[in-house]
């Protein structure tokens, strides 16, 4: 059996040579995913700073509206009132009246949860109040 040498180094550089490009469309690729990864990491903290902005604009729009409710009434009036924080608006109000959970968010919410299902089963069944579900 006779082997062409020539053909065989031919074929074998060739090989060489389209691994040596395979290799560098890799590294390329690597590289463009890694900026895509490292673009993308800045896009989102970029957007949770925009965020934090915008929320403190409305946190900062909210308070001032606060104050300018409280004002319209005497100061022992308004300390009586269940709406009264104090006079500035309190971030742990501002957060519990506009960011709105659900109840999902924690082990008592969603007792609270069952507590309407169960409330509005027991309506229904003493009241025989129909839903628009229900034929």
């Amino acid at each position: 059996m006779k082997y062409d040498l020539d053909l065989l180094e031919k074929k074998l550089n060739s090989i060489s040579e389209e691994s040596r490009i395979i290799d560098e469309k890799s590294t390329i690729i690597n590289d463009k995913s890694g900026s895509i990864a490292d673009e993308l990491k800045l896009i989102d903290e970029d957007l949770r700073i925009i965020n934090e902005k915008t929320e403190l604009n409305h946190y900062q729009l909210m308070n001032q509206k606060y104050k300018k409710y409280i004002s319209q009434y005497s100061k022992s009036y308004i300390e009586m009132s269940e709406h009264y924080y104090g006079p500035e608006l309190p971030y742990e109000v501002y957060c519990k009246e506009f960011h709105r959970g659900t109840y999902l968010d924690s082990k008592k919410d969603v007792k609270d949860l069952y507590s309407l299902f169960l409330f509005f089963g027991f309506f229904q069944l003493y009241t025989g109040v129909k839903t628009s579900n229900d034929n």
